[in-house]
Order: structure tokens, then C-alpha cells, then sequence
């Protein structure tokens, strides 16, 4: 089978939890290997580099004699929490109290990023007690910016405050369709590493905190479970072993197609997105969702199937026709050279035959 992926590289990426290869885009944190901004550790004034820098937090200890403080550059006018230039970076400083003014004692960088959205969740910058050290929490939302790459990534923080030395969990997704109308967050899953695993009461204090973070869509009961009908499309990727969530391109159609019958009208909950169109016999209803999913419902059992899975910004739109009961041509419109692949709907291998015996004897 030809798999035609169209992947605009323009930067590279660099991430605590992975390394992924896109566009010319960076993603560091101060726990990477590649060098950051040196801290500062000789006492120095305040100087004008630090006046464009936009405070998110800061914290005194019980005497008043220190201050603590998150800054970053550059924050959009209109949402200091929100930072929107091609560099972007956070950092966290140490001040001393000396004849009444704070003196910038220490500095060292926690994010330094380009090309990217990043987006500070307020309500995660905090002072924590762990083990009887103080800490501060941060939570760290970042996009890319074009269609270049789609992965979006949540990083959570825990930064010492007696030496700077960080700690981060990560959460990183393309998408899903439950979480498409949960605009502010992403669904993916939380990746530790051994630094963190080696210290359980941080690791414990960062989970609660991801586990309340808004930036995370937080599944249901039912939601755990890959086969609930609202997981169709992770379910679908799982058994055909495959990932078809593209920035710009098309995966071609599985030569063997392996899926899922459902109850549930699986039309209704994937929604619009960006349209869909309908075609249909007397035996098949497929919907094609526009640079999206195929998907079908069997009349004669009732039930509704995922044909293909797959998303991408632009490459990968499908026109559906039937060319006979129970054929399908699914053609990518947009390759020059128009690809196309003939499915069975009758050949498509279900997982759970018995739901069919089900619907049928109802």
C-alpha cells in the first residue's frame, strides 16, 4: 500500500518527554541537555532587560527578606499569561532584600521557546510544602504556531526554590475527537521519567496537580474503557496499528481494514468539524468528514462502523462514491496525482461480531 505523507520539516523540536522532528520550532525546559540561559548567581541590580519582562508570580518568605518571582516575555497585551512572540521564555528569579529594595540575587530560564503559543494556566502558580522544601508549581500549554506540526503539549512544573532545580511532567496529543470541543485542553497521556519517578512526593504533588489542571481533558469513567463508542478513533488507530493524525498530506487507505460496530451514532458525536458529506444505498450510510473521518452505518444491522481514520491540516481531503452495494471509492482529492482505494464494506474485519447477532436478534 502507498503511504503518501506530505511533512513540511521547518524546525526542530525539542521536548523533556520526546524528540520530534517538524518545523523550526523549540520546545526547552531546563531539565533538557541543551545549554540555557546561565543563571546568575553574583548579586546584580535590576537592569532594563528585566523591565520587559512581564511578572506572573511572585512570593516572599515569612521574614520578608526574599522574594521569589516568575517572569516572562513576551505576554500578549490583552492576557499577560499568554505569550505570543517568536521567542518566548520564562524565568524564575531570586531577589534579596538590601536597604529596603529587592536586588536580583539569582535568575535561571525555565522555558525557552520559538515559533510556539505558550499559554501559563494561572491557577497552577503556587508555593508548595513537599518533604519540607518549598517548591513552585507551573503549568505550561504549547502550540505551535501555522499547521506545520500538531502536536500540542502540556508541561507541568515543580521548581525548587532553594536551588531552581526543576521537575516536569509531560502530557502531549494530536487530538482526539472527545476532546474537540474542549478548546483550552488536550487529551493525551501524562509521561513521567526516572528523574521523577526517584522522587515520589514530587511525582505524587505534580499527578494532583495535572489532575485538576484545566489544560487536561480528564475522561470519564466510561471514557477509560477503548471500547466506549467516544474513543472509536483511538480504538481504530490501535487495531490497525497505525496513526493518521497529519500536518499536511495524506496516509493512504489500510490495504486490511480492521474496526469496530457501535450502538451509538458515532455521525452525531464526531459532529461538523469542518463539514461532512453523505452518501448512501439502500444498504450503507457513509459520512465523509471534510480532511477528517470516513464513517458508516450498515442499515440492514443498525449499527455504526469507523472506516477510516485520519486528520491533517491540509492533503488530505476524501471524496466518497459508491461504485457498487457495497464498494466504496474513497479518492484524495487533493494529490496531483488524485490516489484512490476501493473498500469492501462486506471485507472490513469487525472485532466484535456478536453486537451484530445482538442488533439482529432485537
Amino acid at each position: 500500500m502507498k503511504k503518501t505523507i506530505l511533512i513540511t520539516i521547518l524546525l526542530s523540536i525539542v521536548l523533556y518527554s520526546c524528540e520530534k522532528k517538524g518545523p523550526k520550532k523549540v520546545f526547552l525546559d531546563k531539565t533538557s541537555k541543551q545549554v540555557m540561559a546561565k543563571s546568575t548567581n553574583d548579586s546584580v541590580a535590576v537592569d532594563d532587560y528585566n523591565n520587559s519582562l512581564t511578572t506572573l508570580f511572585s512570593v516572599q518568605n515569612d521574614d520578608k527578606t526574599e522574594e521569589i518571582r516568575i517572569s516572562a516575555y513576551q505576554s500578549s497585551e490583552y492576557d499577560k499569561f499568554l505569550l505570543v512572540a517568536d521567542t518566548n521564555y520564562v524565568l524564575i528569579s531570586k531577589y534579596l532584600k538590601r536597604n529596603e529594595k529587592f536586588i536580583l540575587s539569582k535568575k535561571d530560564t525555565l522555558v525557552y521557546n520559538e515559533y510556539t503559543y505558550a499559554t501559563i494556566e494561572p491557577s497552577t502558580l503556587a508555593k508548595k510544602k513537599i518533604g519540607n522544601k518549598d517548591y513552585v508549581s507551573l503549568v505550561i500549554k504549547q502550540e505551535y504556531k501555522g499547521t506545520a506540526v500538531t502536536e500540542r503539549n502540556v508541561i507541568f512544573y515543580m521548581v525548587s526554590l532553594e536551588n531552581f532545580k526543576v521537575y516536569t511532567l509531560v502530557c502531549s496529543s494530536s487530538g482526539t475527537v472527545r476532546a474537540t470541543h474542549c478548546d483550552d485542553c488536550i487529551d493525551g497521556e501524562l509521561s513521567s521519567n526516572k528523574e521523577l519517578d526517584a522522587k515520589p512526593e514530587i511525582k505524587k504533588s505534580l499527578y494532583e496537580v495535572a489532575n485538576n489542571s484545566k489544560f487536561i481533558y480528564h475522561p470519564s469513567k466510561k471514557e477509560l474503557d477503548i471500547s466506549y463508542y467516544k474513543n472509536y478513533d483511538s480504538k481504530w488507530y490501535i487495531d490497525n496499528k497505525t496513526n493518521n493524525d497529519l500536518a499536511n498530506g495524506y496516509s493512504g487507505i489500510n490495504d486490511t481494514i480492521y474496526s469496530t460496530y457501535y450502538k451509538e451514532n458515532i455521525f452525531d458525536f464526531t459532529g461538523d468539524l469542518d463539514g461532512r458529506e453523505t452518501i448512501e444505498n439502500e444498504y450503507y450510510k457513509i459520512v465523509n468528514f471534510s480532511r477528517n473521518n470516513v464513517l458508516g452505518f450498515d442499515k440492514r444491522k443498525q449499527l455504526y462502523f469507523p472506516i477510516h481514520i485520519e486528520s491533517c491540516a491540509t492533503g488530505c481531503n476524501k471524496i466518497v462514491t459508491f461504485v457498487s452495494d457495497q464498494e466504496i471509492k474513497i479518492l484524495f482529492d487533493e494529490d496531483y496525482e488524485k490516489e484512490y482505494s476501493i473498500v469492501n464494506l462486506e471485507r472490513i474485519n469487525f472485532l466484535n461480531p456478536n453486537l451484530v447477532r445482538q442488533s439482529i436478534t432485537k
